[in-house]
């Protein structure tokens, strides 16, 4: 496999062979054929060679002379000679600054002036934005029509009412409870009744059955309330807000259990 390397001349034998190394460092190195030389090698030059590597070691097969060092003749070179005509020099000269308190019009101007000049200046600017704004209020708008608002969803209370309905007496209370404003409302309700209990003497409430039996009724009023919305967004599914729309949807995956809620 051939390849281009940098070599060093190291030394020259009798028997007309040189010896090289790797430019820059002690290995590889080898020898070469003195014939392969350009005239007037000598030893540290620095020069490229094509060198085959095989298994039993390098060999170089073609010295290439030190760059800046061509091998040729004078007679054979080219003598570049530049045009007889003269090229003047490039000369700058750099311009006066000019008094900071001068203006274009050649003139000076006192502090006086000055104020009085943006005074007016303000005065002008003051006056021009007052006249935009007039013609501003006085163009008139387009008769664009409003945007329709969205409307709100309401449901009613039909699913809801019917399923409480069909609770026993003593459970309904604790229904509506819910319905209305959760777990919270019941605790809240039962804390209420508590303190008056205490003012007045009386037995306290049991929280912890009827917040279980609040917590068994929830699911189902879920349902309920689902139910009466879902029955609202088909009646006015024209224009209905999207935002709740939506929710009825999201909701559908945990409220829609039956054939006909589907």
């Amino acid at each position: 496999m051939s390849r281009r390397i940098e070599v060093e001349l190291t030394s020259q034998r009798d028997d007309g062979t040189w010896t090289w190394r790797a430019a820059g460092a002690k290995q590889p190195k080898g020898s070469l054929d003195g014939t392969l030389l350009y005239d007037g090698a000598s030893v540290g030059d620095v020069c490229r060679a094509d060198a085959d590597f095989e298994i039993d070691g390098i060999f170089v097969t073609s010295v290439l002379p030190p760059k800046g060092r061509s091998g040729r003749p004078d007679d054979e070179r080219i003598e570049l000679i530049g045009g007889e005509k003269e090229v003047a020099g490039v000369t700058t000269q750099l311009a006066r600054k000019g008094r900071s308190d001068r203006r274009k019009g050649g003139g000076k101007r006192n502090s006086k002036g000055s104020k009085r000049d943006n005074a007016d200046n303000r005065s002008k600017s003051k006056n021009r934005s007052n006249k935009e704004g007039e013609r501003r209020q006085r163009k008139p708008k387009a008769d664009t029509p409003p945007k329709p608002k969205a409307k709100k969803l309401k449901p009613g209370r039909v699913h809801r009412k019917a399923f409480i309905e069909t609770l026993p007496e003593e459970q309904r209370v604790i229904a509506d409870q819910v319905s209305r404003g959760g777990i919270a409302a019941v605790r809240k309700e039962i804390e209420a009744q508590n303190q008056r209990a205490t003012q007045e003497g009386g037995e306290e409430v049991r929280a912890d059955a009827l917040i279980t039996l609040a917590e068994a009724l929830l699911p189902q009023l879920k349902i309920a309330e689902w139910r009466d919305r879902a029955d609202a967004a088909l009646e006015t599914i024209d224009d209905v807000d999207i935002r709740d729309l939506r929710t009825v949807l999201v909701a559908a995956e945990d409220s829609a259990r039956d054939d006909e809620s589907r």
